[in-house]
């Protein structure tokens, strides 16, 4: 009896080791295919890949998120908060004198002086785009003085990091917003970057097979919605080949 008893128990824990190695392997798959899935999910607001959806606060502030975007808020007596906690999101904010709004990216606050703006942040760093209005973006020290700090006028945009705010530059407006209209618009930039970009709105990731392929410079206005109709289009413009394999797409010479 007592050897029975044992290898039942042996028998149990085998299949217990099954079972969790099953599990850990489930998670894998769905970490590389569906990571929107497993980021945030405790989030006030929050989009899954190639999902957009607008949300209107509280106080009247309008947020538009865009693909795999999450945020949580906080509006209370003394201020309106957002934090941004990956993906992109752009910021339509209603006038209150008597409280800030202040969107929160990392170690990164950018607060609205009545103002429509775009924040993006991938966890490590991002971007702050001004639309409309202005917006003073600052990151604190550890001991909490502001060390860094910038206003931004219509048209201009500044990179950060966790450590630093980059400089301020002037962009096309029409292209750092082109996604609220559905659209992707890029000028003159490599190609790795374009797919880069592509890849944030598709779970069938597109894949660069050769180094000088992904330096080429190119322009596209792509439909979000349609993006595999503009990989074969690509091949009618460019000498690339587009090669389906499984989740993944590949692009060779």
């Amino acid at each position: 009896r007592a050897l029975a008893a044992r290898q039942w128990r042996a028998s149990r824990i085998k299949r217990g080791l099954g079972w969790a190695a099953a599990a850990s392997l489930l998670l894998a798959a769905m970490g590389g295919f569906y990571p929107d899935y497993l980021q945030h999910p405790l989030a006030d607001y929050r989009t899954r890949i190639g999902e957009q959806t607008s949300i209107t606060l509280a106080d009247g502030s309008i947020v538009h998120l865009n693909t795999d975007t999450a945020i949580d808020v906080t509006i209370n007596a003394n201020e309106r908060r957002i934090a941004l906690l990956r993906g992109e999101a752009e910021f339509d904010v209603a006038h209150d004198a008597g409280k800030p709004f202040r969107v929160a990216a990392g170690a990164t606050t950018t607060e609205a002086l009545g103002t429509r703006f775009i924040v993006r942040y991938d966890g490590k760093a991002g971007v702050v785009t001004l639309l409309q209005g202005k917006v003073r973006s600052s990151r604190p020290s550890v001991q909490g003085a502001q060390t860094d700090r910038a206003i931004l006028q219509p048209g201009q945009q500044l990179t950060f990091t966790a450590e630093t705010l980059g400089a301020v530059q002037t962009v096309e407006l029409s292209n750092a917003d082109a996604w609220r209209r559905g659209r992707l618009l890029m000028n003159f930039v490599p190609l790795k970057q374009v797919i880069a970009e592509i890849n944030r709105y598709r779970r069938s990731q597109i894949r660069l097979l050769d180094d000088k392929l992904a330096e080429r410079e190119v322009n596209i206005a792509v439909d979000i919605q349609q993006t595999d109709a503009w990989l074969k289009a690509l091949q009618q413009t460019l000498p690339i080949k587009v090669i389906e394999a499984g989740p993944l797409v590949f692009l060779q010479p």
